[in-house]
């Protein structure tokens, strides 16, 4: 399939022409599952930069080229073989991600240390997404919000593993699974058993996959009857 070209680009007779000359390269070694994109815009010097994007149904991959670049068939085989390479290697990506989270600079820092200390993970392609607000009572506390690690599919546990050891939560885990929760939970069924109100004979956890609540059901035989058949 002969590839796209943007609005900006086609209004471009030249760079267009350029860049239709190169399809039958682009044919050849981009995937017949996969959609070419070329785009035009310009770099810090406002000098113009073609983008190309391939994309398919597991991944992603872009990238820019010099317009001179394509002059060399070569030198273009071998800049497409790398975004291949890229496109594929995108379909293995994990984004994981991590519940919004009040903390401190210095907690940030250490997972950050963490991450780096697992082997080879630069390699990984380790991407980390935050967004960062200052606590206006504390300035060394931060509300953590839009929170993931994006990278290679085979670390993900291992990443994952690094950020409940940091003490961040994954987004989605069940909050019955978090530290200390459990001995919490415990604690409150012990305190109703000594408050004066129908000790609970029974404590039972439902619905444990809960993200956000916990759910906690708790049986007596000295409750009384409600009114009513309810």
């Amino acid at each position: 399939m002969p590839a796209q070209l943007s609005d900006t680009l086609e209004a471009q007779a030249a760079l267009a022409a350029r860049v239709t000359g190169c399809d039958s390269i682009v044919d050849e070694l981009v995937p017949a599952t996969a959609q070419a994109y070329w785009d035009l815009k310009t770099d810090e010097q406002l000098r113009p930069v073609l983008s190309l994007a391939l994309s398919d149904p597991f991944g992603y991959a872009v990238a820019d080229f010099a317009p001179d670049e394509l002059a060399s068939p070569s030198h273009l085989r071998h800049r497409l073989d790398s975004l291949v390479g890229e496109l594929t290697q995108s379909a293995r990506r994990e984004r994981i991600e991590i519940r919004d989270v009040f903390a401190t600079a210095r907690q940030l820092e250490e997972f950050r240390q963490a991450l780096n200390a697992i082997p080879n993970i630069t390699a990984k392609r380790p991407t980390l997404f935050n967004r960062v607000q200052m606590s206006p009572s504390d300035s060394d506390r931060m509300l953590i919000t839009d929170f993931a690690v994006e990278v290679d599919a085979d670390v993900a546990d291992l990443v994952k593993q690094v950020i409940q050891r940091s003490g961040f939560h994954l987004r989605g885990d069940a909050l019955l699974s978090r530290c200390g929760i459990r001995d919490r939970l415990r604690d409150l069924v012990e305190a109703h058993a000594r408050d004066g109100q129908p000790a609970p004979r029974y404590a039972i956890c439902f619905d444990t996959h809960d993200p956000v609540d916990v759910h906690l059901l708790e049986i007596s035989e000295d409750a009384p009857e409600a009114p009513g058949a309810e």
